[in-house]
């Protein structure tokens, strides 16, 4: 079954694997659920690449204690915010804010950045065109990448993508996650002799702990 494969997967199972991680619109390569196709082209870019060589460790959306950031490279304590306004400041018509009430949030945390000395990377909806990710990846690389000269005066920073040997081993350790929590899962309801139907019944009235 598909619970009993190998730890390492097949050249083809990769191959698919890869494929379809990077086709699910609202998950990054390594199964983050983000908020929008720009979000996923983020987190893939950063998730793809290394600087100065060493792989860059991204969390999305931290809990700053009042908001939460889009991203932080966890490294270099940079923040990142997708801004979602268009070129003529407005946000889109399926927003669920009103503009007056996405720029009092876009305000709220710029000056919170700004209290706190917090460095921020900026990218707009408007700059992110589906039919073209890879230019809004150069922008965001570029950006990241002057803003970190200018964080750290002196130093370097280098882009380099990671080894397609680097991005299966992401994708398939993410992968891995959600079945050997279904192994665990079927384990303990074994040792405690428990049947679909008691399983069904323990979720149903929320007695998971």
């Amino acid at each position: 079954t598909q619970y009993d494969k190998d730890e390492k997967a097949t050249p083809t199972e990769e191959e698919s694997m890869l494929l379809q991680a990077q086709e699910t619109p609202y998950y990054s390569l390594d199964g983050v659920k983000v908020g929008s196709k720009a979000e996923k082209e983020i987190m893939d870019c950063l998730l793809t690449h290394k600087i100065n060589g060493e792989p860059i460790v991204v969390k999305y959306e931290p809990d700053v204690g009042g908001f939460k950031p889009d991203f932080q490279l966890l490294q270099y304590d940079v923040f990142l915010e997708h801004w979602a306004i268009t070129k003529d400041g407005e946000v889109p018509k399926w927003f669920n804010q009103s503009t007056e009430e996405y720029r009092k949030s876009m305000d709220f945390k710029k000056n919170w950045f700004g209290e706190h000395k917090k460095t921020l990377v900026e990218t707009f909806a408007y700059e992110y065109n589906p039919e073209s990710p890879e230019e809004f990846a150069e922008l965001l690389i570029e950006r990241i990448q002057r803003t970190l000269e200018e964080k750290f005066p002196g130093k370097a920073f280098k882009f380099s993508t990671k080894t397609y040997e680097e991005i299966i081993e992401l994708v398939w350790q993410s992968q891995k996650t959600p079945v050997e929590d279904i192994q665990n899962f079927i384990t303990i309801a074994k040792v405690y002799g428990m049947s679909p139907d008691d399983v069904a019944e323990r979720m149903g009235s929320g007695g998971w702990t």
